[in-house]
């Protein structure tokens, strides 16, 4: 009797569960494919060069802030214009003045 009641209520749930919709965050992006030619960057802002493989040349954990006005152009996320952002050596970008942890890392 348990075991039927408890298949009932999860079928019940699995049901209900599957009329609900979820959006993104940001909802309003749309996406174009189109075809172009792939044209090498020059006069690229590098960052930083890496000088070791262990310890301070190794760039682990860093973060670098690119200040207002270096994006040559106003990235628009959620709503909000940047021109500016903060990259990590582990694997993000981020916007706005609030830099991330260097202690951060995708796993």
């Amino acid at each position: 009797m348990r075991k039927n009641l408890f298949k009932l209520i999860m079928t019940i749930l699995i049901i209900s569960g599957s009329h609900f919709v979820t959006y993104a965050q940001v909802s309003l992006y749309d996406f174009i494919q189109s075809n172009g030619t792939y044209t090498e960057l020059t006069g690229a802002t590098n960052l930083a060069t890496a000088t070791a493989t262990t310890g301070t040349g190794s760039l682990d954990d860093l973060n670098y802030t690119l200040a207002a006005g270096t994006i040559p152009f106003s990235f628009v996320y959620d709503g909000v214009s940047y021109t500016s952002c903060i990259v990590s050596t582990n694997g993000y970008i981020t916007f706005g003045a609030t830099a991330p942890t260097n202690t951060s890392s995708i796993s």
